[in-house]
């Protein structure tokens, strides 16, 4: 097994940083468009999926930041990423949560995030609820989390 390095950490994050302000973007357009009745409806599905993916590369980087290499078993769940941390960086993660709901209803809802990149890629199929309140919270906590971490790395490179 090859040693994971930090760059391979921070050229995943650069790689989220895409997929985080893709979905920014469309984000925008959306609530724009919402408030002058323009259908962008079509927008959603693409713009959560970019969510989904910028958390997965958040969260492979962070894994890698700690020396993890991610499980390959269910490559694009949260969930399971999200657990292969170990508890003190879930609960730093867990704290920069910014909703009250998130926090309290973090199980249930991590728990509905194990194929959520799958199941808003194929939303035509599904019949639900999605949790995209709580995805955008999570997403803002790993990536905030994400950032921290980068600057130690960069303070250990230079």
């Amino acid at each position: 097994m090859r040693k994971i390095k930090g760059a391979d950490a921070i050229k995943t994050a650069g790689f989220a940083q895409f997929y985080f302000a893709s979905w920014n973007s469309l984000n925008i357009i959306c609530e724009q468009g919402t408030k002058v009745n323009t259908s962008v409806a079509g927008l959603w599905m693409p713009a959560y999926s970019n969510l989904c993916f910028a958390c997965e590369l958040y969260l492979r980087a962070i894994l890698k930041s700690h020396q993890i290499q991610p499980d390959k078993i269910n490559p694009h769940s949260l969930r399971d990423l999200f657990d292969q941390l170990e508890d003190r960086h879930k609960d730093k993660i867990k704290d920069m949560l910014i909703l009250p709901k998130s926090k309290q209803d973090f199980d249930t809802s991590i728990e509905y995030l194990h194929n959520f990149y799958n199941k808003f890629r194929y939303i035509h199929d599904i019949d639900g609820k999605y949790p995209v309140g709580f995805l955008q919270d999570f997403s803002k906590s790993v990536k905030g989390y994400w950032e921290e971490r980068e600057k130690i790395l960069n303070s250990i490179k230079g």
